[in-house]
């Protein structure tokens, strides 16, 4: 069940997080009346409407989520307004002639863009990876004809 503080969430969410209208309003209902609106049962669907819906939205997958490249994910470390502040102060020493602060600054800015950008590069790869290897529950028993014995007709899906 999703949390029931869901549809009081702050509204200064990121851009890239982004919540169904309808998610939102059924977090909050009592699960009858989810089901109802979602035009399901305790029992889940039938062989014929699972038919239905599959034709009509497609298969139930995780939607991808973007990814980016190494040199965007360095190019945005860089474009951090502490970092451009450093470069133009270095800047500034070096016109000014005090080389020990300009080298002191380019050393802070090899720091910073290093430390922001060596984590985000390295997580990209492996949320690809796990990404791969993760199996939806809907995917692993396709039908109710197919399931093992003993996973019960009143199997429910999360989605």
């Amino acid at each position: 069940m999703l949390p029931r503080n869901l549809g009081r969430a702050p509204r200064h969410v990121s851009p890239s997080i982004r919540v169904s209208p309808l998610l939102a309003e059924l977090a909050e209902a009592e699960p009858a009346v989810v089901l109802e609106r979602l035009g399901s049962s305790q029992d889940g669907l039938s062989e014929e409407e699972a038919a239905r819906r599959l034709e009509r939205y497609g298969p139930n997958v995780v939607a991808s989520d973007e990814r980016h490249t190494r040199l965007r994910l360095l190019l945005r470390a860089c474009l951090n307004p502490l970092v451009l502040l450093l470069a133009v102060l270095a800047v500034v020493s070096l016109a000014t002639g005090d080389v020990r602060a300009a080298a002191v600054m380019t050393v802070m800015i090899v720091l910073g863009v290093s430390l922001r950008f060596a984590p985000t590069s390295a997580s990209s790869p492996a949320a690809t990876c796990s990404s791969r290897r993760r199996a939806s529950p809907a995917s692993r028993f396709p039908s109710r004809s197919s399931r093992p014995p003993g996973s019960g007709a009143t199997a429910r899906r999360s989605s």
